[in-house]
């Protein structure tokens, strides 16, 4: 998991974020609360868990109202014992509760029966429409193209960015592929994918609402998979699905066929429980 790599921490310490070493790798990042100058400690290993006291040290030493905890996998006796233990279930997350992940560890052809027909078609559409795929190998002069087209996005979906430093440290970050899809000399979808170990993730994505026609988003993911199977990868993760707040790209992702995977989720453990309270009370009233 590219969210426990040393490559990761230097990321998160790069954008400006203080990063706390709990031995044998684990670490936890500590993030600012949008008011009263709070912030919290965040982590995605499930070994931290069983470093609560470590933990409470630095908060009390950060002055930090609590930690959040988002381990990538799925085990109902944890959350038991989570529970049992003082966390508690958080309806606010940071990484998706679940993704849905392609094999590529199979021929092209049965990638493709794989997917829905609908998939297959728009592949083919956006083929003949004359739409190219290209790998950025100059990610620093391409960065501007690719913030432009996320800007747009965002604008029509109605959803926040991060600040466009933390895309371009991102890029930065090893690993990290910066893909686009043309017509012509115009891009009209693009895509940020970390490749870590085995697997090849999607992180971010734009696209262009005058070029939709073109369906290009369907063959910029169809040859990132295939450039991820050339380089040894062995699965493909789409990064997140969620059939109430992203429909439209949850009908996209899972188009591709995969197996969908469920994890835990976002646990609270609350060190100053009184600002833990205003927090859980701002997160259901805003």
């Amino acid at each position: 998991m590219f969210l426990h790599s040393s490559q990761w921490k230097q990321f998160q310490k790069n954008i400006g974020r203080k990063t706390f070493d709990l031995g044998e790798g684990v670490f936890v990042v500590k993030l600012q609360l949008p008011w009263f100058g709070k912030s919290y400690l965040y982590s995605n290993f499930v070994e931290v868990f069983d470093k609560s006291e470590v933990i409470k040290e630095i908060a009390n030493r950060e002055n930090t109202i609590f930690l959040k905890v988002e381990p990538m996998l799925y085990n109902e006796e944890l959350v038991s014992r989570l529970w049992q233990s003082g966390w508690r279930k958080s309806g606010k997350g940071l990484q998706p509760q679940r993704t849905t992940v392609v094999n590529l560890q199979m021929p092209e052809k049965s990638l493709l029966v794989g997917m829905r027909q609908k998939t297959r078609y728009n592949i083919r559409l956006a083929q003949k429409r004359g739409v190219e795929v290209k790998k950025s190998y100059d990610k620093l002069r391409d960065f501007e193209k690719f913030w432009q087209l996320l800007q747009h996005t965002a604008e029509r979906d109605k959803f926040y960015t991060h600040t466009k430093n933390y895309y371009a440290e991102l890029l930065n970050v090893e690993g990290t592929g910066l893909y686009f899809a043309s017509k012509g000399q115009i891009p009209v979808a693009s895509a940020i994918v970390m490749f870590y170990e085995n697997t090849a993730t999607y992180l971010h994505g734009a696209s262009s609402y005058e070029h939709r026609s073109l369906m290009a988003p369907y063959l910029l993911h169809w040859d990132i998979m295939q450039d991820a199977q050339k380089q040894g990868e062995k699965f493909y993760d789409f990064w997140g699905i969620d059939e109430e707040k992203w429909p439209g790209v949850t009908r996209f992702k899972r188009g591709f066929g995969g197996k969908e995977v469920q994890y835990i989720g976002s646990y609270d453990l609350p060190t100053q429980k009184i600002w833990y309270m205003v927090y859980r009370l701002k997160n259901i009233y805003r």
